[in-house]
């Protein structure tokens, strides 16, 4: 009897083991990174290396919004508002928080705060832990 015990832990651990290696989603922050103290708007583009997705956003600055609308799995077009300065900008919901490395965000335009359109040269949007 004690074999058969044995045998029920290790089929057990095994299982506990290969749930945590899987696929693991959740939410990846995303941050600006920028040198210009005027700036109002940004419309951005979030993109996933397939077969992992990006589902949805939310905003995480201070008095700033969010719109966005997910154009196919694997990508979600958005614009964020307010007064943005370097820091957090919003978090990404992802299929597998663990590839960090497969997903990307891309500065398409900026704004300054008089609504007028500027250079994205020295404005970006990261996501921590990438290389």
């Amino acid at each position: 009897m004690r074999p058969v015990r044995w045998l029920g832990l290790g089929a057990m651990a095994a299982l506990a083991i290969s749930c945590d290696a899987g696929p693991k989603s959740g939410e990846l922050a995303v941050e600006v990174a920028t040198s210009r103290a005027d700036l109002g708007a940004l419309r951005f583009t979030v993109v996933a290396e397939a077969p992992e997705t990006v589902d949805s956003l939310s905003a995480t600055c201070a008095g700033c919004r969010v719109f966005w609308v997910r154009v196919t799995p694997q990508q979600i077009r958005g614009v964020l508002t307010g007064e943005l300065a370097d820091g957090p900008a919003f978090r990404v919901l992802v299929s597998n928080r663990k590839l960090v490395e497969a997903y990307s965000v891309a500065v398409n335009q900026a704004a300054a705060r008089d609504y007028q359109l500027t250079s994205t040269a020295n404005t970006r949007l990261e996501i921590p832990g990438q290389q």
